[in-house]
């Protein structure tokens, strides 16, 4: 997770008037597919920005965490190897993701 990026787009956002699109492209740009007129509020970057998708007109609010990818699914089917499973995470259209929840996929 790049804290620093994130800082830097959020000191762009305050010098362009609260631009919006200064942090949604600091998103995009790092593989996450968001929609048009949203509000990201704090640094949703995950290991796997791939997997995250979000729709028009969603509201992101403060201490919000997208697991992407945690490795439990090793320790469910009990091997020693690493087993991967990766899916999208879809946040969907005109949605508000409130403080402190927890989105899995």
């Amino acid at each position: 997770m790049n804290e620093i990026g994130y800082l830097i787009a959020k000191i762009k956002y305050k010098i362009k008037n609260g631009d919006k699109e200064v942090v949604n492209n600091y998103f995009r740009n790092a593989g996450i597919k968001i929609g048009e007129n949203c509000t990201i509020c704090c640094n949703i970057m995950s290991a796997e920005p791939y997997l995250i998708e979000i729709g028009n007109d969603v509201t992101i609010s403060g201490n919000v965490v997208f697991v992407t990818h945690d490795n439990s699914v090793s320790k469910f089917f009990g091997g020693g190897g690493m087993t991967f499973m990766a899916e999208l995470l879809s946040v969907t259209t005109a949605l508000l993701v409130k403080t402190r929840p927890l989105c899995m996929e």
